[in-house]
Parts: C-alpha cells; sequence; structure tokens
C-alpha cells in the first residue's frame, strides 16, 4: 500500500471520529461504526491502530500540531515575550471552541490519560518559553516549577470559566488579562524591573 494510501486511510479514520465525537461520547463509539463509516475493514483499522483510544490520541495530536501552527503564524522574530505568551494561549482557546462539540463529549473524568496528556503538552511547552525568556522574566523559581504553577492556575480559571460557560472573546479576555498578571507578578522579575514592552 502506497504512503498516501496509508496516510488517506488514518485521515478517514480521524475524520470519522470526529464527526462521531460530535454526536457522543468515546466510550459509546465502536470500532465497528468507525469502519462502517470509513468505509474500511476491521482488519485494516487494526492494521493502523490498537485499539479507538490509540485512534484518539491520533486526532488529538493533530489538533496540538494545529494549535502549534496557528500560534507560530501569529509571531514574528521580534515579537515581545508578552505577545508570544498570548499568542499560544489563545490559541489553545481557539481549539477549544473550534471543536467545543467535540470536547463536550470528551470530559477530564472520563479520559484522565488524554486530559494528563494535554496539560503536559502545555506545561512543557510553557518552560520552553519561559527557558526562551528566562533573562527577560528572570522567574523566582526553577523554570519547571514555574511551569507547573502557571498552567495549573489557568486550567482552574479555564475550568471555572467553562462552566460560566463564556464566549470565546470573553474567554480569551478574561485569560489575557489573567497571563498579563501573572507575568507582572512576584514569580518574576525578582531584582529587577519589568521589561517595558511586558
Amino acid at each position: 500500500m502506497s504512503r498516501s494510501s496509508k496516510r488517506d486511510i488514518r485521515k478517514e479514520c480521524k475524520k470519522v471520529m470526529f464527526d462521531l465525537m460530535r454526536e457522543t461520547s468515546v466510550e459509546q463509539i465502536t470500532v465497528t461504526q468507525i469502519c462502517q463509516a470509513a468505509g474500511i475493514s476491521r482488519v485494516t483499522f487494526y492494521i493502523y491502530y490498537d485499539d479507538k483510544y490509540m485512534l484518539l490520541d491520533d486526532f488529538f495530536d493533530d489538533l496540538w500540531d494545529s494549535v502549534i501552527a496557528s500560534y507560530k503564524e501569529k509571531i514574528g522574530d521580534e515579537s515581545a515575550p508578552l505577545d508570544i505568551f498570548l499568542s499560544f494561549y489563545m490559541s489553545i482557546i481557539h481549539m477549544y471552541y473550534s471543536n467545543q462539540e467535540v470536547f463536550s463529549h470528551t470530559v477530564a473524568e472520563a479520559d484522565r490519560n488524554l486530559n494528563v496528556r494535554y496539560y503536559r503538552n502545555i506545561r512543557d511547552y510553557t518552560e520552553s518559553l519561559l527557558k526562551d525568556f528566562s533573562d527577560q522574566l528572570r522567574p523566582y523559581f526553577s523554570l519547571k516549577e514555574t511551569s507547573s504553577i502557571l498552567c495549573t492556575c489557568m486550567l482552574g480559571f479555564f475550568n471555572a470559566l467553562k462552566r460560566d460557560q463564556l464566549s470565546e472573546e470573553a474567554m480569551a479576555e478574561r485569560f489575557s488579562d489573567l497571563i498579563r498578571m501573572m507575568l507582572r507578578s512576584e514569580l518574576f522579575v525578582h531584582g529587577g524591573s519589568f521589561p517595558e514592552k511586558m
């Protein structure tokens, strides 16, 4: 089978998974349903995926890649740290709202592994951004500790705002305020003044 055929089968399976997840929870989706909608046999499905959860991981990996691509399109070589952090987190918020129907059927409690993996992706990327700007931001704690503090705080804030069913614009505005406050807090710039560009 050609490489393009393999790519097409994976792409079709992910599209089917997306469509099904807009209507129902992952737990209720069966491999048989996926195969019928994708027009493939179960044998073919199992060539590519061990189970539906492996397909789900593949689907969410694509969403994460879209976050990174979207964020990188918004920044330039001369972007200030605040703009870079804002672009990154705004891209995450946009991805959530663009796929809200899917996420409404993917509850964190139902898939702890997915929740933990996404948290780690965000935390690790936050840590890499902090490393890039450590000279300007001068975090008080280690980079790993600081990224954990930021991400835990933002996750709790996001969940609280999500319960209020805010629009994407309102969510982005509230998050923008929070990120500005955190980057200007005593978590950073100990022993100096905050960079003017922030």
